[in-house]
Parts: structure tokens; C-alpha cells; sequence
């Protein structure tokens, strides 16, 4: 089944930026969950058990830790977006549309996303493997779960793991429905009467509630990032026009005032620092937002 993107609120009385990536960020969840289903697919289960079976080359379980990269296009739009935004409210003619630097920032920070991408899935199917191998479940058990695991971080694999083993507790009678488990068990399933297919659509469907909510995470956090990157390619080829003196100007953060904003980014609002300082709160370092996953600050350039 594909999995698809779980909408989340956008930013409430946005910035320009902050629209830009509100605007990127559905089509960008998307594009993520669509290269995880596109690994799935690529993935037999059947040779994925065999591999379990055997001294294999894990070849199965390798084509399920690569990230696709075809996501790039997507992370590219968002980069010129921003740099177009920015280039109409401030610098008119400053910065073509197709900037070749605003380009390249794209293109890079596309392949450092594909490699963590890749790197994090990698430790997720791990730690699955780890998990399941200690007799816990068998072969097939396994094999599904691993694969239920693309696009998961470590840390959802092993939610994975567990509320598969609540739910075989209560399959076998050992164990009594947890409050978590009722929770988790959308409005298709109910915990009475499991049978290993059922668990397993309840497995797979958790799994697919977790990539999904990750991507859009992924998304929200990149699209800012994005437009942040093609903000600060504007700002370096007008500073280059001769638009501004960039040993004099200040960059600005910006934060999103309501309930919902953290206590890391709190402390920054209104903080201004050179073009080539970073922003510094508790461990976080940062040139610019997002300071951290999901963050919704933004800059400004004081000129």
C-alpha cells in the first residue's frame, strides 16, 4: 500500500520566506514518500526472507537502505523559490531566476540530505534486524518488518518493533491490551480477535503513519532550509552588484511568536550578527534557520 503524507498546520501570518515553505512543503513530503515506496517496491519479500535464511550478500537488505535521490528536484524549486521571494521584495534584478550558485546550493544540500537519508535508514533496519534475530519473532515476521522500516529513523524502528510485540502479546493471550496499543489501532482495527494477518496490516499501518509523519518533519525542515539557502546566494550577488556594503549589514533573527515556539529559538529572536557569524542557543549552532527540525524562523537583512 502507499503511504501517504500526513497534512500539518502551516505557519499562522507568514513571512515571505516562511510562505515559501508552507508553499514547497506538501509537494516535498510527497516527493520523500514517494521514493520510499518506490525502494519498497523495488524489494522482493520473498528473496528478502531467503536473505534472512542464509549467509547471503544481504543484497535485499542493502537495496532497502539506499536513499532515492529523486526528491532533488523538489529541494531545488524551494532553493529558487526563496531566492526569487527575496530578489522581488528587496533586490529587484539582483539575482536571475535560474542562478547558477543558487543552483549548486541546491544540488549540494539535496546529496547531503540523500546520504543522511540513507545513513539514518540503514541504523533503523540495523536495529530492527537486532531486535527481531534474538528469537523474538520468526523469519517472515522479520522480513516484513525490515521492509515496513524504509524511511524510519532509529528510534521509530524500534516503536516498530514494540508495538509489534504488544500486539502478538495479546494474539497469544499473554498479554492485555495496553492503552498505547488501543491508541495506535486506527479506526479498521480493533484488538480482539487478532490473527497474524491482522497484526500485520496493524503493523504495517503504524509503520506507514510513522514515515509519513517523518517526511512531513523532513519536509517542513528542509523547505525552510531551502529557501534560506537561496536567500543567502541573493544576498551574496547583491552585496557582489555593489547593492549593499556587506561588512556593514546585519542579518536578523526572526522568530515565530505563539504557544508553539521552543525555548532554543525563543532566546534569538530580534538577535543580529554579521553576514559570516552563526547564531548560537544552548548546543544548537546555525548560519540560518532551521535551528532545528521543524523550527519556523526566518531572517531578516538589515541594511
Amino acid at each position: 500500500m502507499a503511504i501517504r503524507a500526513i497534512s500539518r498546520p502551516t505557519t499562522s501570518d507568514p513571512t515571505p520566506l516562511q510562505a515559501v515553505a508552507d508553499r514547497h512543503q506538501p509537494k516535498f513530503a510527497r516527493a520523500i514518500l514517494s521514493a520510499v515506496n518506490r525502494v519498497r517496491a523495488s524489494v522482493s519479500l520473498s528473496a528478502l526472507q531467503a536473505d534472512l535464511q542464509t549467509e547471503p550478500d544481504w543484497s535485499q537488505f542493502w537495496l532497502l537502505t539506499k536513499a532515492d535521490p529523486s526528491y532533488e528536484p523538489a529541494y531545488l524549486e524551494a532553493v529558487l523559490d526563496g531566492a526569487g521571494t527575496e530578489s522581488r521584495v528587496r533586490f529587484a534584478s539582483a539575482l536571475t531566476l535560474v542562478n547558477p550558485r543558487a543552483v549548486e546550493a541546491a544540488q549540494r544540500r539535496a546529496a547531503e540530505l540523500v546520504v543522511g537519508i540513507s545513513r539514518e535508514s540503514r541504523q533503523a533496519i540495523r536495529d530492527v534486524l537486532a531486535l527481531s534475530l534474538q528469537g523474538k519473532f520468526d523469519v517472515r515476521t522479520t522480513a516484513r518488518m525490515v521492509r515496513d522500516s524504509v524511511g524510519l529513523d532509529s528510534r521509530m524502528a524500534q516503536a516498530v518493533v514494540r508495538y509489534r510485540a504488544s500486539l502478538d502479546g495479546v494474539k497469544a493471550g499473554t498479554a492485555a491490551p495496553s492503552e498505547a496499543a488501543r491508541g495506535l489501532a486506527d479506526q479498521r482495527f480493533r484488538l480482539t480477535n487478532l490473527d497474524s494477518l491482522k497484526v500485520d496490516q496493524m503493523v504495517s499501518r503504524y509503520a506507514e503513519r510513522a514515515v509519513a509523519n517523518r517526511a512531513t518533519v523532513i519536509a517542513r525542515t528542509e523547505t525552510i532550509r531551502a529557501a534560506h539557502d537561496g536567500q543567502r546566494v541573493l544576498w551574496d550577488e547583491a552585496a557582489a552588484q555593489g547593492w549593499f556594503d556587506p561588512t556593514v549589514a546585519r542579518q536578523v533573527w526572526i522568530t515565530t511568536d505563539d504557544d508553539r515556539t521552543c525555548p532554543e529559538c525563543a532566546p534569538l529572536d530580534g538577535e543580529s550578527i554579521a553576514l559570516d557569524d552563526e547564531f548560537v542557543s544552548g548546543g544548537f549552532v546555525a548560519e540560518f534557520p532551521p535551528l532545528h527540525p521543524q523550527c519556523r524562523c526566518t531572517l531578516s537583512l538589515d541594511i
